[in-house]
């Protein structure tokens, strides 16, 4: 029965050494029949959850990013906010439709538990090689999180094996760009500048934040006037956002190979009537880099098909799209 018990306190998400507790406690004594153990599985896995309908695989499909990212860093509260917020779209579906509210919910803690148990036995690994109680406990929870996956019918790539795949792909699609940038203090990069009416700019930075990173699109106040006047004057040809926009049209359809990356609007309040600027960088067929406005992609790809890739490229970098979000310039 101990083994029963070790395998429901891992799925309840009880900490590593009070589990071992009990197994110490346990060491030496006699064991219960080979029936009880075999009524224990039948309860244990003989369960079944329901299949999540078409719009809670939607939802899970948009926190598998989210999770990926967990993994590596478990302790994030950004992130489990994120997840939580997925939940509550869960939840509050669930109760427009009458179905229990609770049903088909993102165990946030739990997965926070085991990625947390493997991330600490991986560094105990890292540290000594010969560590084989850090071997043991890893294979145990990565294999106790596919169960997990499998029985709770999540998307496998919340597995660890998918996570480190994410995280390996990610480091290996870092943007170099051909123009000067400029490192701030806070590690924060500076993408380009533009005009923002008679005296004042805006700044496309870039930011690592919750384990992936994202461009904002800054009042120059709040990157740094000094470093900015660096970057404009010092930088040499600096990436002027709002230059050559009008070269591009329909005709270049055919030169753009793919959408990067859209900036993200910081979010306070209601959004304004007027969708705000957005700035998207794309990688042409001929290898070069180019950042365009909304607008100008839209000119390129028009509306229906810039407004998909938009989509697309946001979900994956969990921000809004332009036109769910509000101009950084308008946030106090």
């Amino acid at each position: 029965w101990i083994q029963g018990l070790e395998i429901a306190a891992r799925f309840a998400g009880v900490p590593m050494k009070e589990i071992q507790q009990v197994l110490d406690w346990d060491e030496g004594m006699e064991s219960d029949t080979e029936d009880e153990a075999d009524d224990f599985r039948m309860t244990t896995d003989d369960f079944e959850y329901p299949i999540p309908l078409p719009r809670v695989s939607e939802v899970y499909k948009q926190a598998t990013p989210v999770l990926n990212l967990m993994a590596k860093d478990p302790t994030n509260d950004k992130l489990s906010q994120q997840l939580m917020q997925f939940n509550e779209k869960i939840r509050v579906d669930n109760v427009k439709e009458k179905l229990h509210e609770h049903d088909w919910q993102i165990p946030v803690e739990w997965f926070i538990t085991h990625y947390g148990l493997i991330r600490e036995a991986r560094s105990r690994l890292q540290a000594n090689p010969e560590d084989n109680q850090a071997k043991r406990e890893i294979m145990a929870e990565e294999s106790l999180i596919d169960k997990e996956i499998q029985l709770k019918h999540f998307p496998t790539q919340w597995s660890i094996s998918a996570a480190d795949e994410a995280w390996k792909k990610q480091q290996t699609t870092k943007i170099v760009y051909p123009w000067p940038t400029k490192v701030l203090p806070d590690g924060s990069v500076i993408i380009g500048v533009k005009r923002n009416g008679s005296q004042g700019r805006q700044v496309c930075v870039e930011i690592e934040e919750a384990g992936r990173t994202v461009r904002y699109l800054k009042p120059a106040y709040k990157v740094g006037l000094r470093a900015v006047d660096e970057y404009a004057k010092e930088q040499g040809k600096y990436k002027n956002l709002a230059e050559e926009q009008s070269k591009w049209s329909k005709e270049n359809r055919n030169d753009i190979a793919e959408l990067l990356w859209v900036t993200s609007s910081v979010v306070k309040g209601d959004p304004p009537k007027r969708d705000p600027v957005a700035y998207c960088c794309v990688r042409l067929y001929s290898g070069k880099l180019d950042i365009l406005t909304r607008s100008s992609l839209c000119k390129v790809w028009g509306d229906k098909d810039a407004k998909t890739a938009i989509k697309k490229v946001c979900d994956r970098d969990q921000i809004l799209t332009p036109w769910e979000a509000r101009e950084a310039s308008y946030s106090n």
